[in-house]
């Protein structure tokens, strides 16, 4: 894959966007099976800090898969 890291977002090329999103969708169903059903307990015992960081993680993640869709679409309208 190929990106770049500017101002502490990674910016990736427009023919990687789709594997991006996959291993972000992946990463993100991950963090999200810790924090509930089983994990839930843990999480719970977070303290509100790392509660906090882990749900912003999670929205992070969740909106870079969206850039990246979003990528992938107007690229194949264009070419439609």
């Amino acid at each position: 894959m190929s990106a770049h890291i500017h101002d502490g977002a990674q910016l990736v090329n427009k023919g990687d966007a789709v594997d991006h999103a996959t291993m972000r969708g992946r990463q993100l169903t991950s963090l999200l099976l810790l924090i509930q059903g089983d994990g839930a307990e843990r999480f719970c015992a977070l303290g509100p800090g790392s509660q906090e960081s882990l749900l912003w993680l999670a929205v992070q993640m969740a909106e870079e898969m969206e850039a990246m869709v979003e990528m992938v679409d107007r690229d194949v309208r264009s070419q439609a």
